[in-house]
């Protein structure tokens, strides 16, 4: 049993532990869930909190009566797919708020923890629990009704999910997509939820899939956000600005800055013609994008996300050699159970206190001083403070080169000027963030 159960909404507390990373929820009235990953460091486990405002957090068994539209999903890339869906309920919600004179939340059904560890696949997250909750609040959802998913929740049947829902929650539509599955085994679908919640008059609405050609064409989630002849001038003009700092090494900085807008074009285009030829267009997947970003294609994953991929943490302390070689750096150690980036350097956008700075994050391990701890380790540019104990974003523009072991500190440090050109590169060429 949930040792929220039986509790009062306001006074809740619960915390666990998941696959090496603790989250603490606390939900109050109107000002809403503080969730943050607190990755393990040195065995133990430091809790920090940071508030989500506006966004109000139901465990699956506390009851709620405040009027919701509600999206049903797990929603764990919330990538274009998801996002259409949840801008959907968004704007259902206001209209329906507008109509009836009383606030009907926007609202969003998911799972606080790693579901595919019931089904022992090991497969990671794309986005953690808080991270998904970022999202959705950017996207505008109010209200996330989020459940652990247990063997037990596993095996419960898809009628049985449907009454807990409604018996709980003031439902007023459900949305979903063509895909979606619930109940044991997965044996529910879109033909359930219509059928159950036509006996009530609750309005459902299934969702299309959106396919990979639907991204491309649409200006706001194409892979630059600008057209390409800007992106040309940006790299040109960024490319001349640091010559001096690029002579040495030209033909990697040719790649890293002057070849950042094929990358950008050539990833809309991959999976544009993914879909020529004739062949049956592809929806897109949290499985195909958790592939691109194994391997390191994020110009083409950010495509599919519909935005750039990110991760959120506390900056931990490391060695301190950053600051040594004159690029100080903020350290994420990732959570276990999220999917590690394929290791690199990239070109990044790090948020601090709500400031983009354009930065570079070198993703992995670190073999110039045979260090082999993954860690996000990011270099903000223009940044300077103490970093250590905050909760910073890094989203991730752009895959510069290969982690690997350099000769000497001095060769390092050029190479990282010629980094930082390619990041403000990036930086120009990219999506709305």
């Amino acid at each position: 049993m949930s040792p929220l159960k039986g509790l009062p909404l306001a006074v809740t507390d619960e915390r666990a532990c998941y696959s090496g990373a603790k989250e603490a929820f606390i939900t109050a009235n109107r000002l809403a869930i503080a969730a943050q990953l607190c990755p393990f460091i040195g065995g133990e486990t430091k809790k920090t909190i940071y508030y989500l405002d506006i966004m109000r957090t139901v465990f699956f068994e506390n009851n709620f009566k405040s009027g919701l539209v509600l999206g049903l999903g797990f929603f764990d890339a919330v990538h274009s797919g998801h996002r259409a869906l949840l801008r959907a309920v968004t704007e259902y919600a206001k209209k329906l708020s507008a109509a009836s004179g009383e606030k009907i939340h926007a609202a969003a059904f998911t799972f606080s923890n790693n579901m595919t560890d019931c089904r022992k696949s090991g497969e990671k997250l794309i986005y953690t629990y808080p991270e998904r909750l970022k999202i959705m609040q950017e996207i505008g959802i109010d209200t996330v009704v989020y459940a652990e998913m247990t063997p037990e929740f596993a095996a419960t049947d898809g009628i049985a999910f449907l009454d807990a829902l409604t018996s709980r929650y003031a439902i007023h539509a459900v949305f979903a997509g063509e895909d979606y599955r619930f109940g044991a085994g997965g044996r529910c679908g879109a033909d359930t939820l219509k059928n159950y919640f036509f006996q009530t008059g609750t309005e459902v609405k299934i969702i299309d899939f959106v396919m990979r050609t639907d991204v491309i064409s649409d200006k706001n989630t194409s892979a630059t956000g600008k057209n390409c002849d800007a992106d040309i001038r940006m790299t040109v003009k960024i490319s001349d600005k640091n010559t001096n700092a690029t002579d040495k090494n030209s033909d990697e900085n040719v790649g890293a800055v002057a070849k950042i807008s094929a990358k950008y074009a050539g990833a809309a285009a991959k999976i544009s013609g993914k879909n020529a030829g004739g062949g049956a267009a592809v929806k897109i997947s949290s499985s195909e994008i958790r592939t691109l970003l194994a391997n390191g294609n994020i110009a083409e994953a950010n495509v599919l996300l519909g935005a750039p991929y990110f991760i959120c943490g506390e900056v931990v302390h490391c060695k301190g050699r950053g600051g040594s070689l004159g690029f100080p750096t903020a350290n994420i150690i990732p959570a276990a159970d999220k999917l590690k980036l394929k290791e690199g350097v990239y070109a990044t956008v790090t948020e601090v206190d709500g400031k983009p700075y354009v930065s570079v994050t070198s993703a992995g391990t670190r073999p110039t001083f045979s260090e082999y701890e993954y860690v996000a380790e990011t270099f903000i540019d223009g940044f300077s403070g103490d970093l250590y104990g905050k909760q910073i974003t890094v989203r991730f523009l752009a895959r510069l080169r290969d982690v690997r072991r350099f000769p000497e500190k001095e060769a390092l440090r050029e190479q990282i000027f010629r980094d930082i050109a390619a990041a403000h590169a990036a930086y120009g060429m990219r999506m709305d963030i």
